[in-house]
């Protein structure tokens, strides 16, 4: 036994405290180490696929491509797998498949989310990608030139297909790209004519017959106004044209975008040049290009 500062010490007793504190701080540690973190599971073959053709529709268009998102992924599969369960029954009532109802079978808050958020199609993935480019709304969702990641989820049971792309979520404040325009500049074998959709673009149009969609599409968070748009033809003279602005269709006015639509079918074989002008957070935005048709 020592004395230090008048008091008795017990050297044995303070070594077994100081062992006894060592050992404790050491389970503290390790006790706190971090989990690893798990690896991403890996892109389904739909996945692989449906962003690959959606990148070719953006590389054709000049923008950058996007990537897919496991967690908005696992959101899209929820809601299409919901969609399995009571798609038929919730459409007889009035609800649409973006849709999903608390307490059906199948519902999972993250399902609703991306339901909310997502283009909904009822045919082959990549043919449903496909036509989402003939349509306006659908394509400028696509196209968004700040969007950078989706979410994709696939279910086919008995040959009904549920396809849910989340083409929101993955938004960013930034992007390189003002706008993108489709058809591309110099962009060769465009389709004829408009592929109608569930959100009518041109209610005015009585015949059904409308040309393939000129379409613009700015970032989210841009203000567009004052637009102007024409498409000529070949000989320079003008076509006449529907045009579609955020201050005429609400869903223009959401995704940012306007388009340019031919009266009717657009003429095969056919080089035509599109111009629009546009006030783009008070600065002005112009562009002339051409494309040319295909011989269907």
């Amino acid at each position: 036994m020592d004395v230090f500062d008048g008091q008795e010490v017990n050297r044995g007793a303070s070594s077994a405290f100081t062992f006894i504190a060592l050992i404790a701080a050491i389970s503290i540690t390790v006790a706190e180490d971090p989990k690893p973190v798990p690896k991403p599971r890996a892109l389904t073959d739909w996945e692989k696929k449906v962003v690959d053709k959606i990148n070719g529709y953006r590389k054709a268009a000049g923008v950058k491509e996007v990537s897919v998102s496991v967690e908005l992924s696992n959101g899209c599969q929820k809601h299409a797998d919901y969609l399995v369960k009571n798609y038929v029954e919730q459409k007889s009532e009035g609800a649409t498949g973006n849709d999903e109802i608390d307490a059906r079978p199948g519902y999972t808050p993250e399902g609703k989310k991306a339901g909310a958020v997502s283009d909904i199609n009822y045919i082959e993935p990549l043919r449903a990608v496909d036509e989402s480019m003939e349509s306006v709304f659908q394509r400028a969702a696509m196209l968004q030139p700040d969007l950078e990641k989706i979410g994709i989820g696939v279910a086919c049971p008995n040959k009904n297909w549920y396809v849910v792309i989340d083409v929101k979520s993955g938004l960013t404040a930034e992007s390189p790209a003002p706008f993108v325009v489709y058809p591309g500049d110099k962009q060769a074998a465009v389709p004829l004519q408009y592929k109608p959709e569930g959100r009518n673009a041109i209610p005015d149009d009585k015949d059904a017959r409308a040309g393939y969609p000129v379409t613009v599409t700015f970032r989210h968070l841009d203000t567009v106004e004052s637009i102007k748009g024409t498409l000529k033809d070949v000989r320079g003279k003008e076509v006449p044209v529907w045009l579609v602005t955020p201050d005429t269709i609400a869903d223009a006015k959401h995704l940012k975008s306007i388009a340019i639509i031919a009266q009717d079918p657009l003429e095969r074989s056919t080089t035509y040049t599109a111009w629009f002008e546009a006030e783009v957070n008070g600065e002005k935005a112009t562009k002339t290009w051409t494309f040319t048709t295909g011989k269907k």
